[in-house]
């Protein structure tokens, strides 16, 4: 009888914490602030189309794998198909490397300076600077962009937006693929218009800026050619780079 109460005292009790915790994290959700709310949601929402596109690439590369497989098995011993179709290879393989001009329908974003932006907003209003230029691009990749420019240097796997002298961006203390670039900020994207809108009205950019001392004017660019976007000129991993023997 002892041992049933025992038991019971100590179900009532796990019982009772539970419903402790459970109150505790629904007066938290409630009385959070909204916006927070809603910034915590798009972050995630963000996090997950970054995932989405990963993994999207990944069943391309494989399905592109796949298909070279094919052509070569097809091509064996003829030694002129399987020239072309190396050199088809390593022509896309150049172009998606942005060793290549591309053209096509996309977005031209440019920000400059806003006439009406006062010195002297509270020290909370974020400023503009490499990071804030990286998390437009960062939205613009994983939402239906496939090439992107800024200034009209062209955006690689191995291209860096770094902030140089300070923290605000300041003639030329921004630097794309370690060139020096300066206001008004032009990004050239092409892809996927409808996606590419939607994320920038989804997470406020153009609001966002507005309160860094910037205007954000966006252009769609849907005519024949659309926005024609320069191949990759900067350094290549590697270059320097000499195998050593193995037989020192």
């Amino acid at each position: 009888m002892d041992r049933q109460k025992r038991l019971f005292r100590l179900s009532l009790f796990g019982i009772s914490v539970l419903l402790g915790v459970m109150l505790t994290i629904q007066y938290s959700v409630a009385h959070r602030p909204k916006q927070t709310i809603t910034q915590d949601y798009l972050s995630l929402k963000t996090q997950v189309q970054v995932e989405l596109e990963k993994q999207k690439r990944i069943e391309e590369s494989i399905q592109k794998t796949q298909q070279q497989l094919d052509e070569f098995k097809r091509s064996k011993g003829n030694t002129a198909q399987m020239k072309t179709v190396m050199e088809n290879e390593l022509s896309k393989s150049r172009q998606e490397a942005g060793l290549t001009p591309v053209s096509g329908s996309g977005l031209r974003i440019i920000i400059s300076d806003q006439p009406s932006f006062q010195v002297g907003h509270p020290a909370t209003i974020a400023v503009f600077n490499a990071q804030a230029l990286e998390m437009i691009i960062n939205y613009l990749f994983s939402n239906g962009a496939q090439a992107i420019a800024i200034n009209h240097q062209r955006l690689v796997t191995t291209s860096s937006i770094r902030q140089v002298g300070g923290i605000t961006d300041t003639v030329g203390s921004i630097q794309v693929n370690a060139v020096p670039i300066a206001a008004p900020y032009e990004i050239d994207a092409i892809g996927n218009i409808t996606q590419m809108e939607a994320v920038l009205t989804v997470n406020k950019v153009v609001e966002d800026l507005a309160l860094m001392g910037k205007v954000a004017t966006i252009y769609q660019e849907t005519k024949k050619d659309g926005i024609t976007l320069p191949a990759y000129n900067g350094l290549l991993p590697g270059r320097y780079a000499k195998q050593e023997d193995a037989k020192k």
